[in-house]
């Protein structure tokens, strides 16, 4: 039987193998998840698609200051599009006859 410091020193142990306790700069507030990248990340399902001007703004009533998710990196790239199985809006550019066509999209959302 584990004494309860015991205990303490063992659950401590496991937190910090686990990756450790929670930052603050690595919170990501709900309903955004930290995919191990600069940013925190909303991923839409497919019952929320959007054109990509109503993607936009839906972002930013989210939470302030989220926006589509505009790549930075490669690997920024590859680990928010290995959580993402269906096409999605980013924030990139459209043409014109785009703007009414809908897919589900990513918002990204600056740590704070």
């Amino acid at each position: 039987m584990c004494s309860p410091s015991m205990l303490t020193v063992l659950g401590l142990f496991m937190a910090l193998q686990a990756g450790g306790f929670a930052k603050e700069s690595s919170y990501c507030p709900l309903p955004f998840v930290d995919v191990g990248m600069e940013n925190c990340y909303l991923f839409q399902n497919n019952f929320q698609w959007r054109t990509w001007l109503d993607a936009q703004d839906y972002c930013d009533q989210i939470s302030v200051g989220a926006r589509l998710v505009e790549f930075d990196s490669v690997l920024e790239h590859h680990m928010v599009l290995r959580r993402a199985v269906e096409m999605k809006w980013i924030g990139i550019n459209f043409v014109e006859e785009s703007v009414e066509q809908l897919a589900p999209f990513i918002c990204e959302l600056s740590r704070q």
